[in-house]
């Protein structure tokens, strides 16, 4: 879990933890919408699909946004996001 930090600190207030958990959210749902725009625009991010994918499924937190932000860029991205994603949930 992404706020298991957070949550398993001693005494960790109910503050503590809804903020960790809505920073998590946060930047979850920001990547869904910046990955597409930055694969289409920026040069330096103009990476291969496959790489991308790898890219999006490492670091987007939750599946529904790897499917999101693949399908937003391409089908060859959503691939071989998903699968990276599968491979580092399992």
């Amino acid at each position: 879990m992404a706020a298991a930090p957070v949550v398993e600190e001693e005494g960790a207030s109910g503050a503590k933890v809804s903020t960790a958990l809505a920073t998590v959210m946060v930047f979850g749902i920001a990547s869904m919408f910046l990955y597409p725009i930055m694969w289409s625009k920026l040069p330096w991010a103009s990476l291969s699909p496959k790489i991308m994918g790898i890219y999006t499924g490492a670091t987007v937190y939750e599946v529904a946004g790897v499917v999101a932000a693949g399908n937003a860029m391409s089908p060859a991205v959503a691939s071989a996001a998903l699968l990276t994603k599968l491979v580092r949930v399992l």
